[in-house]
This record gives structure tokens, C-alpha cells and sequence, in this order.
């Protein structure tokens, strides 16, 4: 820890402004705060800001075997120094230094970084019109089921590239171009941009004003080298189109989203799909405000291996805790259903009970960790339940610097696991300390 401390401290960072969304219907009170908020922001200013996370984990039997190593208590720490600066209206930008460290688990790009840059680019142009940021960024699309930023683990995924921006009155359109950054854990500064993870596309977000929700549409195209499927190791190139609709009416909340994929696997043929979708409804007259959410997901698998056909759904770099915070099965070949409860005792304080049940899509197809990475093979197993976890939490925010949370969640593998190799119930808890100033 003293050592992360030592690093972290002995540099500044530099954080874009933010980009603003022209809206429809504003009132003129509405119009003078944002107006306001744009001129705060085209004037020049240097910021800076400061995050320690600690975390210490217990994870028994990983991917349900019970003679995997890593079985037990493990610590890992995340410590970000980040600045930013406006010079002018149109020029901008961040720089983010990032140390973290782990103790108990085997080494992990992951979970261990001594020193390197997070993040560190330009912004040029003007946010609520038009802008291009160049440099090493996070990034993060939509509900992140395709890009997501890694967050749970110590170490952040990061890019390496431009991403242009485009705000016109209700729609932003977003150009992409980036390599992801490859971590290397010994030594500082030598993370370098990895030219066998690539992605580019164009993502648009908005809608017209009369709907009570909002648009996702886009097409990402995505190229691997040695990319680990079902039919073997190959190099890449798959296309992603997509469309989301989410937002808010009253009490209800959704988040609906639906996912096709082609291209090519080595001699292959891609073709997969998937449907995402989250439907809530919040009881705010009721004590405590409960919040109950319904998600149903689905996604292709691989119908018969060595037919020329990838039918494998590959979610490319989404957030790693797709399902659960215990971030292990990966949305590929599933199907799964998954209730959420959330109750909020006090303005500070937060709890949660969830249930996930996986099923295989098709049975050809095994069943993937993240990320997308084959965790059991299908065998000659005809069986389609995979797991059932059930997961509770508690957050306590007692004000804008100090965040704690304590979660517990029991992984209980069901008959396919049992059939094709171990099959040990997961225990997972972890606890978390986060502070930002």
C-alpha cells in the first residue's frame, strides 16, 4: 500500500470538459443554467482530483473447481490521481495516472499496474458542438454489454486512438477509432496500445422529445488476432450492429436492447445475435423506495462445431460484471433470468437481493467466463442449466468522499457443470473501500 501511496502521490493529472447534448423543449430557466454551466467551462481552469480504492475479497473454489489455487482471501488497492485543464474554448484535456496492487492471487494485468498513464489526451473543439479527442481514454457505450470500462478490477481498460463527437439539438453521434491498451504489470510507463484488439464504429445516442425514452444505434467493427472460440484459434473480424431503447416514465424504468454479429473467424462464417432486456419499476410512495427489476437475456451459441459456422455471441469488451459482481460467467451461449430487489433504509444507505439463473442456448456449445473465454466445454452433455447465484449487498454513502459496500454472493452449479467435470458451490465475499476528494 505504501508503495501504490509513494507513486500515486508524486504526480498531477490532467480531465476533459464536459460534453453537453443540445435538448428540445428547454425552459428559459433551463436554457441560463446550461448556457451558464458552458461558460464556466470554456473559461480556463485546472482541476484535480484523487481516488484510493481498497478492496479485500474471499472467493472459495474459483470457476467452481475446488483444487484451483487462488481459493481464499485475496487484497487488491487502486489509487488514481487525476487532473484536468481548459485552456481555451476549444482545446482541453485529461491525464490520469494510475498505480495498483494485489497480494494473494496469482499476477494479473488485471488486478496489478505499478505506474502508468489511465488516461492522457486532448480534447479540441467545443463540447456542445463538435469535438475530437485523441490520446489514451476510457471509454464506455450505452449499458456497456459490448464496451464497457472493467471497473470492478483494479485495473481499468483503457484506448488508445480518436473518438470524434458530433451534438446536434437532440441526437450525439460518436466516430471511433482505437486500439486497446495492453497492461504491463512490471515497471512504469510501458502499457503501449495493442494492435491485435482493434475497434472502430459510430455510435449515436438521442431521440425525438415525445417519446419517453431514448436511442442507441450503432455498428461497431471489431478485429483479433488469435481469437479463442469454439472453432478454434484464429484471427478475427466481426461486425456488431445494434439498437437500444431505454429510459423512464412515472415509475417505470427499462433498458432494452437488441445485438446482431457477422464476419469472418479464420475460414468461418459469424453469425450471431443477442436480446437484452431490463424492465423496473421503482415504489417511491412506499417506505425504504423499493426497486424491482426484471432482465431477461439471451444469446446465440454454437450450433455444430467444424461446419465453417461461428455462431457464437461474443460480447467484445463488455463491463466484466456483466451478470454479478462475482464477474465470472460471460454473455455467450445463454439464457438467463435474473430478479433484483433494491431498498434504500436511509438517503445513505442501500441494499439488494438478486437471483440469476444461466441456462445453455444451444447445446453444441459450452458455457464461457469472462472475457469470452471457454470456461467448460460442452461434452456430450444434452444438459442446459448451468448455475443459480443469489447475491446481497450493502452501500453506505455518507457523503461525497467515502463509499463502503459489502457483498456476499453463492454460486450453485446445476447439471450441465456437474455432468462435465467439477462442480463445487462458489462462495464469494468482498469488501470495499472507496475515496475520492
Amino acid at each position: 500500500m505504501i508503495r501504490s501511496l509513494y507513486l500515486g502521490c508524486c504526480v498531477l493529472g490532467l480531465l476533459p470538459a464536459v460534453s453537453w447534448s443540445a435538448s428540445e423543449n428547454l425552459s428559459p430557466q433551463q436554457f441560463e443554467v446550461i448556457e451558464q454551466a458552458r461558460q464556466a467551462e470554456r473559461e480556463p481552469h485546472f482541476g484535480l482530483s484523487v481516488e484510493l480504492r481498497e478492496r479485500a475479497t474471499y472467493l472459495s473454489n474459483p470457476e467452481f473447481d475446488g483444487d484451483a489455487e487462488d481459493d481464499g482471501w485475496f487484497w487488491t488497492q487502486r489509487l488514481s490521481v487525476t487532473g484536468d485543464f481548459r485552456a481555451n474554448d476549444w482545446l482541453g484535456g485529461r491525464l490520469t495516472l494510475l498505480s495498483a496492487v494485489q497480494n494473494g492471487i496469482a499476477d494479473s494485468p488485471i488486478e496489478e499496474n505499478v505506474l502508468d498513464a489511465q488516461e492522457a489526451f486532448l480534447d479540441i473543439g467545443t463540447p456542445e458542438r463538435a469535438s475530437l479527442r485523441v490520446g489514451r481514454q476510457e471509454l464506455v457505450l450505452g449499458s456497456q454489454r459490448l464496451i464497457g470500462s472493467r471497473a470492478g478490477t483494479a485495473v481499468k481498460r483503457t484506448w488508445d486512438g480518436v473518438r470524434g463527437t458530433l451534438n446536434r439539438v437532440s441526437w450525439r453521434l460518436d466516430a471511433l477509432l482505437l486500439r486497446e491498451v495492453r497492461v504491463t504489470m512490471d515497471g512504469v510507463f510501458n502499457d503501449d496500445s495493442h494492435d491485435g484488439a482493434e475497434l472502430a464504429g459510430i455510435y449515436a445516442t438521442g431521440g425525438p422529445a415525445a417519446l419517453p425514452g431514448r436511442f442507441d444505434a450503432y455498428y461497431l467493427r471489431t478485429r483479433f488476432e488469435d481469437r479463442a472460440t469454439i472453432e478454434g484459434v484464429a484471427d478475427q473480424d466481426r461486425h456488431s450492429i445494434g439498437l437500444r431503447y431505454f429510459g423512464e416514465a412515472e415509475a417505470w424504468f427499462w433498458n432494452w436492447e437488441a445485438f446482431y454479429q457477422f464476419g469472418d473467424h479464420g475460414r468461418a462464417d459469424i453469425s450471431a445475435w443477442s436480446l437484452a432486456g431490463n424492465t423496473g419499476y421503482r415504489f417511491r410512495e412506499q417506505p425504504w423506495q423499493p426497486e424491482y427489476l426484471l432482465s431477461i437475456n439471451v444469446s446465440s451459441g454454437d450450433r455444430q462445431t467444424g461446419d465453417g459456422k461461428l455462431g457464437t455471441f461474443d460480447a467484445l469488451f463488455a463491463r466484466g460484471s456483466y451478470f454479478s459482481e462475482l464477474a465470472l460467467l460471460a454473455p455467450s451461449n445463454f439464457f438467463n433470468v435474473h430478479q433484483y430487489l433494491r431498498v434504500q433504509p436511509r438517503r445513505s444507505v442501500g441494499a439488494f437481493v438478486d437471483l440469476n439463473v444461466y441456462w445453455r442456448t444451444e447445446t453444441a456449445d459450452g458455457v464461457y467466463a469472462n472475457p469470452t473465454r471457454l470456461l467448460r466445454p460442452p461434452a456430450d452433455s444434452d444438459e442446459r442449466l448451468v448455475n443459480i447465484s443469489l447475491s446481497a449487498g450493502l452501500e453506505w454513502t455518507p457523503n461525497d468522499t467515502v463509499f463502503l459496500s459489502l457483498l456476499y454472493t453463492h454460486a450453485a452449479p446445476q447439471q450441465f457443470l456437474e455432468e462435465t467435470g467439477s462442480a463445487e458451490d462458489i462462495n464469494f465475499l468482498e469488501f470495499t473501500l472507496r475515496l475520492r476528494f
